[in-house]
């Protein structure tokens, strides 16, 4: 009902009976004028019936106009007559007179029946605060006081921890609304009751200051707390590996006086220890029975002033390598041998001593305990000719092996009457002689390329002409006595069939004695010849058949034992022998000539490389051929 639409009327005021109904309050003495003034006196009704009749339709009127206008307009009360606000339902205002809604205590709030509409709103006399119902509670708006809090205390759940712990603290006052907690850390909270998780070490006080509208206190009695450390090891947590079979000690340290240490370690896979238990220091033996390291944990409770902290120390076992044994050398030398072992489990690399006793009690020089890393064979150089010479061997990881076997050897003495020897090292010109006598000319521009060791001469893949040659002299110091011619050579193409490929040759002479070492094809049948000519007598010459294949490197010796015995070798392998080699074994040199890749330096030229030629005037051993070819990998002087 509009009030502010209908013509002012004195002392009329819209007010609310016991059940909520709107009436209209009128004078009496208006009402009186109404029921006496305007009747007849013979006409007139009794003044009770009068009235009872005018309160009637005014009530009537009153509520039909009220329910007419309740859905189309809101409803403005107010002692000025102003309509109500458009966006409003109801529109009060006054400058008098204030809104009252409903009160009741707390007991009478929660005796209302559910379902309670959301929003719904009170004023709590037993708290003082104005409540609103909302996601199922009741949640105050606003409080009213009448004084500051008081009886303000603040408490801990514990007064002495452990740091990592959590902590909760309790708040109590009376008339509070506002909680406001600051502490250690830098800690605030406006709950009433907070928790701190993972509180830190260290003493402080929690202070709690509560407030209202009406003022602000603080608690008398506030949170005194204690967090003790938790005791931490200070001593390495991955402390050095062992050995397999050794003992593991470990000294636990903790910076937190008083602590005490208990350690368990349970059964690991690969580890044969059984589970154990402890205080302080474990001294155990771990035997680790695999080829692998295995990590052992060992699990430390730490206590001191009451708190508790496990920790774990992981240690790892290694393996002992397994023994090794040393095999026989070779490329065995004058100044130089090949020490050799099978490899060993668990090894990453090897200690090498080298010595010339067998008791070890000292070493060639370089060769005590030196690591030769993770190989199975090692070149051991700067020795001395025709010594003996003893080595052995020890597999090494983390954790040292135990030595090998003692292996002996005797160097040679290859250099012995050694009376030229050619690298072939140069890149061109003439070919220089490694001992100093006898240097070669280049005939015809042999070039040079890769050769066996090193550099090698290149007579190319159709030599017609090439060749390199010396002075009568070094080829007459070799007749009438034994001596031995020992080359690397690589064909590049077959000799065709009559045709014949000379490596080294000393010719012509008188009498005839022809020395060469071929690769003959003049029959047909592919063949190394160890060659000798006979003057007045039957050649007997060595022919070994085989079918060479191109681009090979060869090893070739020429083995002559005055008058006695003619031996060849091809890779270090006997390929024949002849006995008593020649029946008119005077006579001289006289006018012959070294050639390599030529016979007489015009015919038999060789298509391909040969390379490391040497001259002795002694019979070669089959040991020291085998030396020389040192399994394929060749030697290089001074051996």
């Amino acid at each position: 009902m509009n009030l502010s639409k209908r013509p002012p009327m004195a002392d009329n005021i819209l007010d609310r009976n016991q059940f909520g109904e709107y009436l209209l309050k009128t004078p009496r003495s208006s009402m009186n004028t109404l029921c006496l003034g305007s009747l007849e006196p013979s006409a007139a009704l009794s003044l009770s019936k009068c009235r009872r009749v005018l309160f009637t339709l005014c009530l009537i009127f009153h509520f039909s106009l009220f329910t007419f206008h309740s859905f189309s307009q809101g409803i403005a009360i107010n002692t000025s007559g102003a309509a109500p606000n458009n966006s409003a339902m109801l529109d009060v205002s006054g400058t008098s007179q204030g809104v009252l809604i409903n009160r009741m205590t707390s007991t009478e709030r929660d005796a209302i029946s559910a379902p309670i509409p959301e929003s719904l709103l009170i004023y709590n006399t037993t708290t003082k605060c104005f409540e609103a119902y909302s996601g199922s509670i009741w949640q105050s708006l606003s409080c009213l006081c009448t004084s500051a809090p008081s009886s303000v205390s603040a408490s801990a759940s514990q007064t002495t921890l452990c740091s990592g712990s959590t902590l909760t603290l309790t708040g109590s006052a009376l008339g509070a609304n506002n909680w406001s907690w600051t502490g250690p850390n830098n800690f605030v909270s406006s709950l009433q009751n907070p928790t701190i998780t993972n509180v830190s070490a260290g003493t402080g006080v929690y202070t709690l200051t509560v407030s209202n509208a009406c003022g602000s206190a603080t608690a008398v009695n506030t949170a005194m707390v204690t967090v003790n450390p938790l005791p931490i090891l200070t001593s390495s947590l991955t402390p050095s590996s062992v050995c397999s079979n050794s003992t593991f000690s470990y000294t636990p340290t903790c910076s937190t006086g008083g602590t005490t240490f208990n350690w368990s370690r349970a059964m690991v896979t690969g580890i044969s220890n059984s589970s154990a238990t402890g205080t302080g220091s474990p001294e155990e033996i771990l035997l680790n029975t695999t080829s692998d390291p295995v990590n052992v944990t060992y699990i430390y409770t730490l206590s001191a002033n009451g708190c508790s902290n496990i920790q774990n120390v992981v240690v790892a076992v290694n393996p002992v390598a397994a023994a090794v044994t040393a095999n026989a050398a070779n490329g065995i030398g004058s100044l130089q041998f090949k020490a050799n072992w099978n490899s060993s489990a668990n090894a990453t690399s090897y200690c090498l001593d080298v010595s010339l006793n067998t008791s070890f009690s000292s070493f060639v020089s370089g060769y005590s305990n030196l690591n030769v890393g993770n190989v199975t064979s090692y070149n051991v150089t700067g020795l001395a000719p025709s010594t003996v010479y003893y080595y052995r061997v020890r597999p090494v990881n983390s954790c040292a092996g135990g030595n090998s076997n003692i292996v002996s050897l005797t160097t040679f003495n290859i250099a012995s009457n050694i009376v030229a020897y050619w690298k072939f090292d140069e890149t061109n010109g003439g070919a220089a002689d490694a001992v100093g006598s006898y240097p070669l000319t280049n005939n015809n521009t042999v070039g040079y390329s890769t050769g066996k060791i090193s550099n090698g001469a290149d007579f190319g893949s159709s030599n017609t002409n090439k060749s390199f040659s010396a002075g009568s002299t070094i080829a007459n110091s070799l007749y009438n006595t034994s001596f031995s011619i020992s080359c690397w050579f690589k064909i590049s193409t077959q000799p065709s069939t009559g045709n014949e490929f000379v490596m080294v040759s000393i010719t012509p002479y008188s009498p005839e004695k022809d020395i060469s070492i071929k690769y003959s094809n003049e029959t047909g049948t592919k063949q190394i010849v160890i060659y000798k000519g006979n003057y007045g007598g039957t050649d007997n010459n060595i022919r070994y058949n085989i079918n060479l294949t191109s681009d090979i490197w060869y090893h070739v010796v020429y083995v002559y034992t005055n008058n006695t015995l003619l031996e060849g070798y091809l890779n270090g392998t006997s390929i024949g022998t002849i006995s008593n080699p020649y029946n008119n074994p005077t006579g001289s040199g006289s006018g012959s000539n070294l050639f390599i890749s030529s016979w007489c330096g015009s015919s038999r030229f060789i298509s391909g490389l040969i390379d490391e030629v040497g001259i002795w005037s002694r019979a070669l051993s089959s040991a020291e051929v085998s030396a020389l070819y040192n399994s394929g990998n060749g030697i290089q002087y001074p051996f």
